[in-house]
């Protein structure tokens, strides 16, 4: 009997600890793509304000560079 209780412990705490784990996992993803809509949002307002001041022709940067810079600059 007490081999039995043991284990049912044992089921108990993994199940509990697969549940936070999911819940943490779930909280870090919604997190994550957060971060990634805002460095979106961001590289576009870089790359229309590069577009309105003529720099991306000018000096021959692309929109790739701009959003590589963006994101350099967010971290």
């Amino acid at each position: 009997m007490m081999a039995a209780s043991n284990l049912e412990n044992q089921l108990h705490s993994a199940q509990k600890n697969l549940l936070f784990l999911q819940r943490e996992h779930a909280s870090t993803l919604k997190g994550l793509h957060a971060e990634i809509r805002r460095l979106q949002q961001h590289c576009t307002d870089v790359t229309k304000q590069g577009r309105d001041l003529g720099m991306l022709a000018g000096h021959g940067l692309t929109t790739s560079h701009q959003c590589d810079a963006a994101v350099e600059k967010a971290n």
